[in-house]
């Protein structure tokens, strides 16, 4: 399994050299740590905008903490006068090697927690599902994106919870909230698991140490810059405007791209697109919810997970085609142990790198254009949206009896 990790890991780095040789997003990680080297690494928050914009010509940092660990490699890089330039190689495998490792470690954990349930999980699948998933190695190591490191944390925190471990999940918790912001994504599902848990001490306890976790990751960056370190990228999420799922499948691609239906104008008999669109999100997510807290018919987690994320992605507005990883993998987590959602699995992983190839082979301007008519991009994207209602169709159909832990399947 060590070998083939780092055979695996050296391959997709080669591969993601050429794929994407010089991302967008590692440009902008690049850029942070110049910002880091001029006013010092806690200090980085206190950058503004304008002034990103005027010196470097990128964004202003605005991702939680976890990132800027990997100062202390570039600082020494640079102090030996081997911080390399960009574009190259170097600066790439600089951010690239993290993501891999990162991937394998997470991986690793993930299946260990898989092997302590009974029946074994099916080692042919694991690899299949999630370690050689495209899905998951374009949206992580080579878009250089951290997405799939944050799934894999808070896959870990909720296994956590399932083995009635409430200080082990909200640690790792708390470090998928310093990840990314998308992490609040993932809010429903914890307050559906400590509902669950039906004890008040659990909850407590998890709390608690959630919110010192957060203190504590964050404490060299709050004493220098407030709760700035946290503040930006939260806020700049919860500013995001409707329009950015045009590269993203989901309800508002399909609407205002897809159809589109807006030319029709912006209500429907009266009630607005945009609340429409919230209540169908937040009320299957707490439909969802609510079966699996209250009602009688069993549904584990990791159904739930999914059925949730996959939920919010397709109907919340401002989604990133990336934010579809999450419910993706989950899907495919169930799936190495129920043989019934594994066509669902794959056929939503082909969907994410189609979601993915967007950006690379129908904009203007990349590397990859192919020009494809408005037509077929419309039609594309129409169609990626329906299949992935139709896996939240899928899992919803699955007999809810059926579940990882109780999986009949001895491949």
């Amino acid at each position: 399994m060590m070998i083939f990790s780092i055979v695996t890991g050296a391959l997709l780095l080669f591969f993601a050299e050429i794929i994407q040789p010089h991302p967008q997003d590692l440009h902008t990680m690049y850029t942070w740590m110049n910002l880091a080297f001029e006013r010092g690494i806690f200090q980085i928050y206190q950058w503004t905008p304008q002034e990103v914009l005027s010196r470097f010509q990128e964004f202003s940092p605005n991702y939680p903490p976890l990132i800027f660990s990997l100062y202390p490699f570039a600082w020494l890089l640079n102090q030996l006068h081997l911080w390399p330039s960009w574009p190259s190689a170097g600066a790439n495998l600089f951010f690239r090697i993290p993501l891999v490792l990162g991937q394998i470690i997470l991986l690793f954990a993930i299946y260990r927690s898989l092997t302590t349930r009974t029946p074994k999980p099916s080692f042919k699948w694991f690899l299949v599902l999630l370690c050689l998933n495209p899905a998951f190695l374009i949206a992580g190591p080579i878009w250089g994106q951290l997405n799939f490191l944050l799934w894999g944390i808070m896959a870990l925190s909720f296994f956590k919870w399932e083995e009635n471990k409430p200080l082990a999940s909200a640690l790792l918790a708390a470090l998928g909230a310093i990840t990314k912001p998308q992490f609040v994504m993932f809010l429903p599902l914890i307050g559906f698991l400590l509902v669950k848990k039906r004890g008040p001490i659990f909850c407590v306890r998890w709390a608690l140490t959630f919110i010192a976790a957060i203190f504590l990751y964050c404490s060299p960056f709050i004493l220098t810059s407030g709760l700035d370190c946290l503040a930006k990228g939260y806020l700049r999420l919860a500013g995001t405007q409707y329009a950015t799922a045009d590269i993203g499948y989901n309800f508002w691609w399909t609407l205002f791209y897809g159809l589109p239906i807006p030319s029709l104008g912006s209500d429907l008999f009266t009630i607005s697109y945009s609340l429409i669109a919230a209540l169908m999100a937040n009320g299957l997510v707490a439909a969802y919810g609510c079966i699996f807290c209250f009602r009688k018919t069993p549904m584990d987690w990791l159904k739930l997970a999914t059925l949730t994320l996959l939920t919010l992605f397709c109907f919340l507005p401002g989604m990133n085609p990336q934010c579809l990883v999450f419910g993706v993998a989950f899907l495919c987590l169930s799936a190495i142990g129920i043989p019934n959602l594994r066509i669902a699995a794959i056929t939503l992983s082909i969907v994410q790198c189609v979601n993915l190839a967007f950006n690379a082979m129908w904009t203007p301007s990349t590397r990859f254009y192919i020009g494809l008519s408005t037509g077929i991009n419309r039609s594309i994207g129409v169609a990626c949206f329906l299949i992935i209602m139709w896996g939240i169709y899928r899992v919803l159909k699955n007999n809810p009896v059926l579940s990882l832990l109780h999986s009949t399947d001895k491949n």
